[in-house]
């Protein structure tokens, strides 16, 4: 399973959806989903104390370790979106039949905006041993 996303999006502090891909696990299986999310980040503002917080979630559930103050990339003390990095996370949980709704969902902490850009998302599926 994997989505791509080429188009650039604007964040701020107000929390938005980066990208999102629905899952389908045979009735009365179970799956252990290993979820990596990567993507192009810059984030604008004065500062060295601002970042892009990109949160994994499952059917609605926080996933972690991305349930903490991750920083995906941060400010440079500069008021424009420069200082690009590449970002990757990759999380893994245990879904049962059915079909699940992966999602990433960012924001920026503290001041200041994000840029994120040319986003893959995919999960591999495999059977618990």
């Amino acid at each position: 399973n994997n989505l791509t996303n080429p188009n650039p999006l604007n964040v701020g502090a107000a929390q938005v959806n980066l990208i999102t891909l629905a899952v389908s696990v045979p009735a009365c299986q179970v799956r252990e989903l290993a979820i990596t999310h990567s993507f192009e980040c810059a984030v604008g503002g004065l500062g060295f104390t601002s970042w892009l917080e990109a949160d994994i979630y499952v059917d609605g559930v926080l996933i972690s370790p991305t349930n903490s103050d991750n920083a995906s990339c941060a400010t440079n003390n500069t008021a424009s979106q420069d200082g690009w990095v590449n970002s990757s996370q990759t999380v893994v949980r245990a879904v049962g039949g059915g079909v699940h709704t992966v999602q990433v969902r960012g924001r920026v902490v503290g001041a200041g905006t994000a840029r994120v850009d040319d986003q893959s998302l995919t999960v591999i599926e495999e059977q618990p041993i």
